[in-house]
């Protein structure tokens, strides 16, 4: 026979036994969320580690599509003269030499201007038909530049953020007036980071920031508090929360918006997205355009 003691101490064990399963439901849900986040960064790591693989091995196609056709006779020195260079240049330098090379004229319509940016070469076929097929490889490569050769003395490309279409000239002289009137023109730029997003108005290269957007964004958990996948969630809101901010601060600006950094948290940004930058380099026209000049 049952007395009422009895029943107290059985539906004492119950209870003990519900918040032990609990527990063990609680840390199985954390042990799942880890495995969750293993599982993501794996796989982001693979996905980085296959982009790579496939970047290296067009860069070795193209190598070796360079040495086939390149003659025996001299071939080390043709290699040493013709290696790309790459050189980082000041706004500054950038402007007074396409300024220079637009006065630049032929007796012929031989002079070749390619701007690769925004959307798909027109005609591409009459472009293959006009250069080498050296040259073409080299325009057909992608990524964002105004390229100006006559495939002999003159074989310059200068890389820059994708701000124009895709376009190309043949005629007596350079045509880089669409890059410059880019960079005469009044426009804005975001440099956005968790947290803390600055927007400059800039036009040839005079700027003044306008707005600064800055809002907690937490950046590393902190020992004994949330999980790490209620923390990321947490981290997540705060970052909605300040693309909100910035998207009500662009709300009173009127003109073109161009924004720079993490891809991830620009997606949400009313602005055009045009790559990364370092953070850790003073603001400047450099940071904004990006140019790099190449030789090729």
């Amino acid at each position: 026979m049952k007395t009422p003691w009895n029943y107290i101490k059985e539906k004492k064990r119950l209870k003990e036994k519900i918040e032990e399963l609990e527990n063990e439901l609680e840390a199985s849900k954390q042990e799942k969320e880890k495995f969750q986040e293993r599982f993501e960064a794996e796989k982001e790591r693979r996905s980085k580690l296959s982009a790579e693989k496939q970047e290296a091995e067009k860069q070795l196609k193209k190598l070796k599509q360079r040495l086939e056709n390149r003659p025996e006779a001299g071939k080390k020195e043709e290699e040493e003269d013709s290696e790309e260079t790459v050189v980082e240049l000041r706004f500054e330098g950038v402007v007074e030499g396409l300024e220079k090379i637009s006065t630049v004229k032929s007796s012929e319509k031989d002079l070749l201007t390619v701007c690769s940016g925004e959307g798909d070469f027109t005609d591409l076929k009459a472009l293959k038909n006009s250069v080498s097929q050296e040259v073409f490889r080299e325009l057909e490569d992608g990524g964002s530049f105004v390229a100006f050769t006559d495939e002999n003395f003159f074989r310059w490309k200068i890389e820059a953020r994708p701000f124009i279409e895709s376009s190309w000239n043949l005629g007596k002289n350079f045509r880089p007036e669409k890059i410059l009137e880019f960079v005469e023109k009044e426009k804005y730029w975001i440099l956005a980071s968790m947290g803390d997003s600055k927007i400059f108005r800039e036009a040839s290269g005079t700027f003044q920031e306008v707005e600064r957007v800055k809002s907690r964004v937490n950046r590393k958990q902190k020992k004994g508090g949330f999980s790490q996948g209620r923390f990321e969630r947490k981290r997540d809101e705060q970052i909605e929360g300040h693309v909100k901010k910035v998207n009500e601060a662009l709300e009173k600006i009127d003109g073109e918006i161009f924004v720079l950094g993490d891809k991830r948290l620009c997606e949400g940004i009313d602005a055009e997205y045009l790559g990364g930058f370092d953070s850790s380099r003073p603001v400047s026209p450099d940071v904004f355009y990006n140019f790099q000049f190449t030789r090729f």
